[in-house]
């Protein structure tokens, strides 16, 4: 029998102390016997033998307890297991119903979007973006360099291969980048970020071709050494010489995307001033292009940044130009400024007369024409088939040269004497020219238009006369208080083919001007001599030895007066015939004031000061026209002009 069976049997029977003494006193032991016997060898031994017995069932009660505990653990894992496995099968399932009915949504949007698209066509879904536009101007302005002088008026090259740093809002006229972001930290730095656009050659823009380019403007560009070295073989000299970097402190790019300009003083127009558009003065040249190709090839190629790249040129019959498609700006621009154009291909054809471009349009040839006068559309007005857009455009501005102070024959300049030039502005009937010729609603104009900020309040030019009254008596008295009872010869110069109506009114001013002894020969000059060799001679920069007489000047609609000032107020402009130090001090004063209320007081009075001088002869501020055939939309903004370089908005629709 085991000694673990022994001390099993003994705890089944219960054996207390009490019934172990009854046994041992029947055996002949007492209690003291007893407990010797506990304290015996033998009894050691046992005693060990039965803590390890204990041991070992505590042990073993801790291994099962242990075993117990892991197959729990391991019953819980299996449970967690199977409760992940649950768990992402739920997600499945539930990530299968979302794609079904994202599924079912998307096709529902879908079908949403068709049945919109079907009751609202989605933006020029019905514009023919394919579509070759035509159209016509009045003259072929010889090259196609916009900087050149005698290629620098074929604006419409030029204001369609290039761009400018800024444009102007359509609806409000306030400033925005375009090119460039301009922004004066101080009074006389301009810091300028320019943007990464896109020449048509495919290279990008960058701050050295700002640089370049106003270089290249006021002749001192060192690839031809200011022209002197030029390849062309007509010569090349700048038409735009005042708005060149030679008049600043510096012009630098500090890195590719910036472009600095220190000034000697503070311009409070010197933005608008030296980038208004790519036509006239502002557009950007490629520097690397310009030095690879020479002068020459840009007078018959030109390559710029604006929304048509060049394709072809015939003198005095056509130019041809395609869509820019990586122009800076893309289709779907919001503002209506200067962006990838709604046609392929432009097509401007040379149509010196209006008739003949009236004719292309009622034939369907041309798509569009513009810059007519008022009554030359009279014809449209109730013709559905078209459309007419009319527009305040340009102020008809003749002046008196004042520069050279004697006449052909020698004798003094009777011009200089402010009484002649007075009576030769209340001597012409103005409001016959606009009831006879115009719409019958122009006005006379100072120096410029009335968009111009600054601009005198109607209350402000009556109080201060400059409204001049239709008076030929007083004119000749005038006249014979200078001196000049007999009146005098001279030459009445003037541009043709280059705005609507100058040689009818001109022939209205002729007459009205001999009814007081001013004898007018006309002589007429065509636009690419007008501007540049007639320009030079007539002004210079200030000489004296003008060809004397009377010249036709326009002027157009400007946001602010200072490329007028600079070209035809102030003694230095290549257009200025004549002003006063009053006049000159004035207009430098204006440019100076960064206080927009301040200078628009200063302006308003250079306005009433030179039109007090009679320095010129304003006649009509007019409204020009522009027709559209049916099937064409030509987009404009509230103060926006439709004109050459609004071109890429035409959309012609499709089965037009």
């Amino acid at each position: 029998m085991t000694e673990r069976n022994y001390w099993t049997r003994m705890s089944r029977k219960h054996l207390t102390r009490r019934a172990l003494l009854r046994t041992s006193a029947r055996a002949g032991v007492g209690a003291t016997g007893l407990a010797l016997v506990g304290c015996g060898d033998d009894d050691d031994d046992a005693q060990q033998q039965a803590a390890m017995q204990v041991q070992q069932q505590d042990q073993q009660q801790q291994q099962a307890m242990q075993e117990q505990q892991q197959q729990q653990a391991m019953q819980q894992q299996q449970a967690q297991q199977q409760a992940m496995q649950q768990q992402q099968q739920q997600q499945a399932e539930q990530q299968a119903q979302q794609a079904e009915a994202q599924q079912q949504t998307a096709q529902e949007q879908e079908q949403q979007q068709a049945e919109q698209q079907a009751v609202a066509p989605a933006p020029f879904a019905d514009v023919d973006l394919d579509a070759t536009v035509t159209t016509a101007v009045a003259r072929d302005g010889g090259g196609l360099d916009p900087i050149r002088s005698g290629s620098h008026v074929n604006y419409i090259s030029h204001g369609n291969v290039y761009d400018a740093g800024i444009v102007f809002d359509p609806d409000d006229n306030s400033i925005r980048p375009h090119m460039i972001a301009p922004e004066f930290v101080d009074d006389t730095t301009m810091v300028a970020q320019v943007m990464p656009a896109l020449f048509h050659d495919g290279s990008v823009l960058v701050a050295e071709d700002l640089v370049f380019t106003y270089e290249r403007m006021g002749n001192i560009a060192e690839y031809h050494q200011g022209g002197e070295t030029t390849d062309h073989p007509a010569g090349w000299t700048s038409a735009r010489v005042s708005f060149g970097s030679q008049n600043w402190i510096s012009s630098q790019a500090i890195d590719e995307r910036t472009w600095k300009v220190e000034l000697n003083a503070p311009d409070a127009a010197w933005v608008s001033n030296q980038m208004p558009n790519a036509s006239t003065v502002g557009a950007i040249f490629s520097k690397a292009h310009v030095e690879n190709v020479g002068d020459a090839a840009m007078d018959r190629e030109p390559m710029g940044t604006g929304p048509y790249r060049f394709v072809s040129h015939t003198d005095d019959t056509d130019f041809v130009m395609t869509r820019f498609d990586d122009h800076l700006k893309p289709l779907d621009h919001p503002v209506n400024v200067k962006h990838v154009p709604f046609h392929k291909d432009l097509k401007v054809l040379i149509r010196p007369e209006v008739l003949t471009q009236i004719a292309g349009l009622e034939a369907g040839e041309l798509d569009v024409v513009y810059g007519l006068a008022t009554k030359d559309v009279e014809g449209f007005i109730d013709d559905p088939n078209f459309t007419i857009h009319y527009q305040a455009a340009t102020t008809m501005l003749p002046r008196f040269n004042l520069n050279n102070p004697l006449f052909e024959d020698g004798s003094p300049n009777p011009f200089l004497d402010i009484r002649v030039r007075e009576a030769a502005n209340i001597a012409v009937n103005r409001q016959a020219i606009i009831d006879g010729l115009l719409t019958g609603t122009e006005r006379q104009p100072m120096f410029t238009g009335r968009s111009a900020f600054g601009y005198p309040t109607e209350d402000e030019i009556e109080a201060a006369g400059l409204i001049h009254p239709y008076d030929p008596e007083r004119a000749r008295e005038l006249m014979a208080e200078a001196g000049y009872a007999d009146g005098f010869d001279t030459t009445f110069h003037i541009v043709v083919g280059f705005s609507p109506g100058i040689p009818d009114m001109a022939l209205a001013v002729k007459q009205d001007l001999e009814a007081i002894g001013i004898r007018l020969t006309i002589k007429e000059y065509p636009a690419s001599e007008y501007f540049t060799d007639a320009g030079i001679r007539q002004a210079g920069a200030g000489r004296t030895d003008g060809a004397p007489g009377i010249w036709w000047f326009i002027d157009g609609q400007r946001t602010d007066i200072q490329t007028t000032v600079n070209i035809s107020v102030l003694p230095e402009g290549v257009y200025t015939l004549g002003s006063s130090e009053e006049v000159a001090e004035l207009a430098r004063a204006q440019r100076l004031e960064l206080d927009p209320n301040k200078r628009s007081e200063l302006i308003s009075q250079l306005f009433i000061e030179h039109t007090l001088g009679y320095y010129m002869l304003p006649l009509v501020e007019i409204q020009t026209a522009g027709v559209v055939r049916s099937g064409v939309r030509w987009p404009a903004g509230a103060v926006q002009p439709r004109g050459n370089e609004q071109l890429f908005a035409v959309q012609k629709l499709k089965d037009a």
